[in-house]
């Protein structure tokens, strides 16, 4: 990894606070009111798959593909509705949301954000390579999203003996 040069990081951090209240944004729409009811009337895992699959058609309807957008914020939404019914608030969810965010728009990984780093590898990538890259970042999302499906059977569970 190296820096991007001439990069101001003033700069990065005004695009940052863009991406705070994007984030909050994100949260209040999806995982107060909403995951709330949904968790009340319908249960633990209704809110958490119905909000998760909204979540992803969001990004969708945002122009990502289908595929990094159930892979990426599918993923993630289970993470951010574990934090809101570990803590009962989005303050949580909101700060992972947004330290996630910030983490890839430092690395570059979001095209309107001016990046600090990126990752030295070569301008065009032998397939083979480009396979492993895609693979990698597959099991890293699909991990994601065992860790907060586990962290969900853990809290309800722990809610269950309370």
């Amino acid at each position: 990894m190296i820096a991007v040069q001439g990069q101001d990081m003033g700069m990065f951090f005004m695009w940052a606070m863009a991406l705070l209240l994007l984030s909050l944004m994100e949260e209040i729409a999806f995982r107060s009111f909403a995951f709330m009811h949904l968790k009340n009337n319908w249960g633990i895992w209704p809110a958490q798959i119905t909000i998760a699959i909204l979540f992803a058609l969001y990004h969708v309807a945002g122009g990502q593909d289908m595929l990094s957008s159930f892979l990426g914020p599918g993923a993630w939404a289970f993470i951010f509705g574990w934090a809101v019914l570990r803590t009962g608030g989005i303050a949580m969810a909101t700060g992972i949301h947004f330290a996630a965010n910030l983490f890839q728009a430092a690395l570059g990984q979001k095209s309107s954000f001016p990046a600090l780093w990126k990752i030295d590898v070569p301008e065009v990538l032998p397939a083979s390579l480009q396979q492993q890259i895609d693979r990698t970042g597959v099991l890293v999302q699909l991990g994601l999203l065992l860790t907060g499906i586990i962290l969900t059977l853990i809290y309800k569970r722990k809610q269950r003996r309370i």
